[in-house]
């Protein structure tokens, strides 16, 4: 299925269904409207022209003048008029006067509504069949005083009238309607346009991923204003997919390293298990060996426990370091700590030194887990004597800058090659696996460093020129919390 297609067309499909429904809603709501409007027009104008009719009355003496005035001015009213008394005695009538001539005479009005409500209420209105004319008609009937006396003057008007007025009304308002209708469609077209074009543009972006023919939400780009609704949209669909990228990118780093360091750590220690097993294999089958051989091979199975004993340590201190609790942060002294580590790194290498330079009149207080910081700053200077030269020559250098504090170790070794500088924090990396193994290192330590240093807020760098040696620098931000 075209899913663009799809959507544009359902898009489309609700707002014509919808555009069609509000349009017969309103022709079914105007229709009614007109023929009360109409109806409206006629009964104001009815109302009016017997108004002024009744003006013209207010001269006359009597019912006689009355009826005189009414003859002179009965083609001023539109069809038919009538006068009658309070008794609705019938005075005049131009059509019944007309018809019946010298033989008509004032005689008892048939009742009828409007007159009705015109001698209670003043004004009064019907639509009613006329015998006499044969036709349907619109009355008005509205009373007046003369004389003390009590007249109705009562005015009529065809339905025929009114109803081609109503017609001519109603043609009007479609002819109206239908130029609108078609003014509207054609801007709704547009516009309609105008709003699935982007749309089609976002599905057209996404497609190929939905497809699978691409493996990332590509970015999309509109021909539109970003700061309207389509480009606000366009931009918070680019950054939920950076976002849904980056994320998954995170994730397979991390699967990753999981996957490397479960392995790495597997082969840590196979090997020192391997050692053991097959030398502790050979002195139990064999009971007789000669004592030097003996010797040896415990030798061998004591060194492979105590490898053994440091890649799980140092597995253990990174699982401390990644669950450190808030309640171990407190004010830690960087001199003092320096000075604590200074004194065990000499009494293990007794050909090493190691200079402390630091400026007494600052402060080198730091708020962290004092025994991570120990454990990182013994294993900077721990590698800088094993892997120094004869003579290890170590140097710690405090610094206090305006919001930072800096700790940096420098050795006289070997220095690190450039290509491998990127790597040496990785867990179980190693420059030179031989020489590690040989001097018992895991490939743990500057991981563990790494990872103290970035609990506390900090980071870490490293500097080195091969056959000078390598400079650790470390930068803390004040009062760090873990």
């Amino acid at each position: 299925m075209n899913f663009k297609s799809f959507a544009v067309r359902s898009f489309r499909q609700k707002f014509f269904l919808s555009y069609i429904a509000l349009l017969i809603a309103f022709l079914a709501a105007m229709f009614p409207f007109v023929a009360l409007s109409v109806q409206k027009i006629v009964y104001c104008s009815l109302n009016n022209r017997a108004d002024e009719l009744l003006d013209s009355l207010k001269i006359a003496k009597d019912s006689d003048e009355l009826v005189s005035i009414i003859k002179e001015r009965k083609h001023y009213i539109f069809f038919r008029i009538a006068l009658l008394d309070s008794d609705q005695k019938l005075l005049y009538d131009s059509h019944t006067k007309h018809l019946m001539r010298p033989l008509f005479f004032p005689f008892q009005f048939t009742s009828h509504k409007e007159v009705e409500q015109a001698l209670a209420m003043g004004t009064g209105y019907a639509e009613e069949h006329s015998e006499i004319l044969a036709q349907k008609l619109i009355y008005m009937a509205k009373s007046f005083t003369l004389g003390g006396k009590t007249y109705v003057l009562r005015v009529a008007f065809p339905y025929r009238y009114t109803q081609e007025l109503r017609d001519n009304f109603e043609l009007g308002f479609i002819i109206f309607s239908s130029v609108v209708l078609i003014l509207f469609s054609s801007m709704a077209g547009f516009l309609l346009h105008r709003l699935t074009k982007p749309i089609g543009q976002i599905i057209d972006a996404i497609k190929p991923y939905q497809e699978g023919k691409a493996k990332d939400v590509p970015k999309i780009e509109l021909n539109a204003d970003p700061s309207d609704d389509f480009g606000q949209l366009a931009n918070t669909l680019n950054s939920l997919s950076d976002q849904i990228r980056s994320q998954l990118t995170a994730h397979y780093k991390i699967l990753e390293m999981k996957k490397e360091f479960i392995a790495n750590a597997s082969h840590e220690l196979k090997t020192p298990i391997t050692i053991i097993h097959g030398f502790a294999e050979t002195l139990h089958d064999n009971v007789n060996l000669p004592e030097e051989t003996i010797v040896a091979s415990t030798e061998k199975i004591m060194h492979s426990c105590e490898r053994m004993t440091r890649t799980i340590r140092n597995l253990l201190t990174l699982a401390d370091i990644e669950n450190a609790l808030e309640s171990r942060v407190a004010p830690c002294d960087l001199v003092e700590l320096a000075k604590s580590c200074i004194s065990t790194v000499l009494a293990v290498h007794k050909t090493a030194t190691v200079e402390l330079v630091y400026d007494e009149r600052a402060e080198y207080v730091l708020h962290g887990d004092e025994a991570l910081l120990e454990v990182a700053v013994m294993n900077l200077l721990d590698n800088a004597a094993k892997y120094a030269k004869e003579s290890p020559k170590i140097t710690i250098t405090l610094r206090e800058h305006e919001d930072s504090l800096e700790l940096s170790v420098q050795d006289n070794g070997p220095g690190i090659p450039e290509e491998h500088l990127e790597r040496i924090f990785q867990r179980f990396y190693r420059v030179n696996a031989m020489h590690s193994k040989k001097i018992g290192g895991s490939g743990l330590g500057l991981s563990i460093v790494e990872t103290i240093v970035e609990k506390h807020g900090g980071r870490i760098f490293v500097e080195s020129i091969l056959g000078e040696g390598s400079c650790f620098r470390i930068e803390f931000i004040h009062k760090v919390v873990v």
